[in-house]
């Protein structure tokens, strides 16, 4: 059985991703994410606008295929967009919430242990 891991050095980066719902077929441009989330076992794209599509891809499969200096996950339901952040503060026992410019279902809140890396990709961007 072919590996089915994706190996970014030989992979041709994602330009947009396929959406498929109620007999349509559209897609969504990678530039235009502002971030993806699980919710009750459904992964969403959030774009810019504010809209939400389902699509039958992992968050971790997403991760892989999105390109790493404009995205980070945050924690295993979410992947957010570095243009998407609107505001950083300090949350409790030394964590950070973002606020974006779409809505989410919960807080982003960036778990103590990420916060070092999370900041220092914030400024590597």
């Amino acid at each position: 059985m072919k590996d089915q891991t994706i190996d970014k050095a030989v992979h041709k980066p994602q330009i947009s991703f396929t959406i498929r719902t109620e007999g349509k077929i559209y897609f969504v441009l990678v530039e235009n994410i502002a971030c993806v989330y699980l919710e009750e076992e459904t992964v969403y794209l959030v774009d810019f606008s504010g809209d939400k599509h389902s699509i039958d891809k992992t968050v971790s499969c997403l991760e892989n295929l999105l390109p790493a200096q404009q995205f980070y996950r945050i924690n295993r339901q979410t992947i957010i967009n570095r243009k998407a952040i609107k505001e950083i503060a300090p949350y409790a026992n030394q964590r950070l919430v973002l606020y974006l410019s779409v809505a989410t279902p919960e807080p982003i809140i960036v778990p103590r242990l990420k916060v070092r890396h999370f900041l220092d990709w914030m400024e590597s961007g």
